[in-house]
């Protein structure tokens, strides 16, 4: 699932992820360590009198480390507490069960506790030293930084760092800010507001589209319908063609889709040249079709119209805009669209348009129209909008 069509963009973000939690722990031990340093001259008494009662260095470093592991496995502690409070919130959130167990998840919760280990050492290994290692004298005085802690300057160092991860995190949460936006107000090129989809196999071959999509749109609930063989935001079956103009033997790999009359209106399609498809040209079924402006470019036509595709069984009728079919990572194909016949049997989809005050009857009403029309074939329709957001297109 994280590898997606060869792809490892879902890694590179778990992995910003992973680095955004490391930096977080980083900036937190150096204010542990900070604040330690800070407080030395209040405990400084106290490391006095247990020098001067016999303990020696190796004693403070022990005591100290074992302060800072327990205070780092409290934290652990109630770092537990919150995920298992807010785990439920999560689920909610990516529409997945999540648990976590110790007899499932013990590798994990076992470094886990090593990883807390680590940082409670890492974090109080200097104030154990820097404590350890003053002098009784010194240590009666409060005299602590005025030859230790400025000679070193490690404080000045420590803060550089937490002020450059700040300033990191700060950059990662505005660059994540503008791809949201990016994608929430991006124009696809299509409308995929208010539209019912259902993609299902049809066994029944003595059905047609006109008289399915007559009986519906006699409802108000419901304002258009049409049929594909693929809606957008989802891969086209591709295929080889050559195009006018070309070399013969030279052909390109296309994006291939049938769709029916009203395709491209249902859509909210733009058409920017040429005509759409038409009952009025009934010689459009299997001789005409639609491209896209990226496949005016790639075949280098200033006029498409007229021009002829496929060895030389396609004429184009029309161009349409661009509009994002697959992801948003890929630049757009040249694409074909072609007429579907009037028979519909095999793997279709069908999408309609609907009044949005009334999605839930509009909802009821072409449920029922579709156990009418099609008893034995199974089908479920989904808002295209909630399965846009959901990033499930790719697999419909």
């Amino acid at each position: 699932y994280l590898s997606f069509n060869g792809r490892t963009d879902y890694m590179f973000v778990l992995t910003l992820y992973a680095l955004i939690g490391l930096f977080i722990l980083i900036m937190s031990a150096f204010n542990y360590i900070n604040l330690t340093t800070a407080n030395a001259s209040t405990r400084g008494k106290e490391v006095a009198l247990k020098k001067v009662s016999g303990s020696s260095r190796i004693t403070l470093v022990i005591q100290f480390l074992g302060e800072t592991v327990i205070i780092a496995f409290i934290a652990l502690l109630l770092a537990f507490v919150l995920v298992y409070m807010f785990l439920p919130v999560f689920t909610g959130i990516i529409g997945k069960p999540v648990e976590l167990t110790i007899s499932k998840d013990w590798g994990f919760i076992g470094f886990t506790i090593l990883a807390s280990l680590l940082v409670g050492l890492l974090s109080g290994i200097y104030p154990a030293l820097f404590l350890s290692s003053q002098k009784i004298v010194s240590l009666f005085k409060g005299q602590l930084f005025e030859k230790g802690l400025k000679k070193i300057g490690l404080k000045s160092i420590l803060v550089t760092f937490q002020f450059a991860i700040s300033v990191f995190l700060i950059i990662i949460t505005l660059s994540f800010s503008l791809q949201i936006r990016y994608l929430l107000r991006k124009n696809l090129g299509f409308n995929k507001e208010n539209i019912l989809y259902t993609k299902m196999s049809i066994s029944n071959n003595e059905i047609t589209f006109d008289q399915l999509r007559n009986r519906i749109l006699q409802q108000p609930e419901i304002i258009s319908a049409s049929v594909s063989e693929n809606i957008p935001f989802v891969s086209f079956g591709g295929g080889m063609t050559n195009w006018e103009g070309g070399d013969p033997n030279e052909k390109i790999s296309c994006r291939f889709n049938t769709v029916s009359y009203d395709f491209v209106k249902n859509m909210g399609i733009s058409l920017i040249a040429g005509r759409d498809f038409s009952r009025d040209f009934p010689g459009d079924i299997g001789k005409s079709c639609l491209i896209n402006e990226a496949a005016t470019k790639c075949f280098n036509w200033d006029n498409p119209i007229g021009k002829r595709l496929d060895n030389n069984r396609l004429t184009v009728v029309g161009v349409v805009k661009n509009y994002i079919y697959k992801d948003m990572h890929n630049s757009i194909e040249p694409a074909i669209l072609e007429l579907s016949t009037e028979k519909i049997t095999g793997e279709w989809t069908f999408a309609f348009r609907i009044d949005p005050r009334y999605e839930k009857k509009a909802k009821e009403i072409l449920t029922r129209e579709f156990e009418r029309t099609f008893p034995n074939d199974p089908f479920e329709f989904h808002d295209l909008p909630s399965t846009f957001a959901n990033e499930n297109t790719l697999k419909i």
